[in-house]
C-alpha cells in the first residue's frame, strides 16, 4: 500500500500543473483525500461516510472527480475542499467516472448495478449542486456487444 500522510491508497491520480510542477491526489476507502506537492502534503476528510472508488483530474488541473460507494460522484474544486462543487446522484455504489476528453463539461459514470450515466454540468441548476443525468445506458451487465 501506498501511504501519504497515513492514508492507505485505494486509487491515485497524478496531475500536471506546469513543466515541473505535479500534485499528487490519493484516497482512501475512508475518503480521505491526500494530496502531495513537492515536498508538501495535506490530508482532507470529504466527509463522504464511504469509500471513493476512482480519482480523475481536470486537465488544467483544478478539479478532482471522485465516484464514491454511497451512490454519489462529486466534483470537487482544489480551491476549497470543505464542499464538493456539483453531486451527481446514481441510485448505487458508483465504481468508476471519467471526463470526457474533449469537453470536460461532460462526464460518465459507472455504478455496481451496471448502469452508465452520462452528465451534462453545463445542464444544473444555479440553486443547486446536484445534477440530472441526460442518458441513462441501463444493464451494461446483462447487455451483449457484437462489433
Amino acid at each position: 500500500h501506498l501511504h501519504v500522510n497515513s492514508v492507505s491508497a485505494f486509487c491515485f491520480g497524478i496531475t500536471k500543473l506546469g513543466p515541473d510542477e505535479r500534485i499528487l491526489g490519493v484516497v482512501g476507502e475512508s475518503g480521505i483525500l491526500a494530496l502531495q506537492r513537492d515536498h508538501q502534503s495535506c490530508t482532507f476528510d470529504l466527509g463522504l461516510g464511504d469509500a471513493v472508488t476512482d480519482l480523475r483530474w481536470s486537465d488544467d488541473g483544478r478539479h478532482l472527480l471522485l465516484p464514491s460507494a454511497d451512490s454519489h460522484a462529486y466534483i470537487y474544486d482544489l480551491s476549497r475542499l470543505e464542499c464538493p462543487l456539483t453531486c451527481f446522484e446514481c441510485g448505487d455504489a458508483v465504481k468508476t467516472a471519467r471526463y470526457q476528453p474533449s469537453n470536460q463539461a461532460v462526464l460518465a459514470t459507472g455504478s455496481r448495478d451496471g448502469n452508465i450515466r452520462l452528465w451534462d454540468t453545463r445542464l444544473s441548476s444555479s440553486n443547486s449542486r446536484l445534477n440530472k443525468e441526460v442518458m441513462l445506458i441501463a444493464n451494461t451487465h446483462s447487455t451483449s456487444f457484437s462489433s
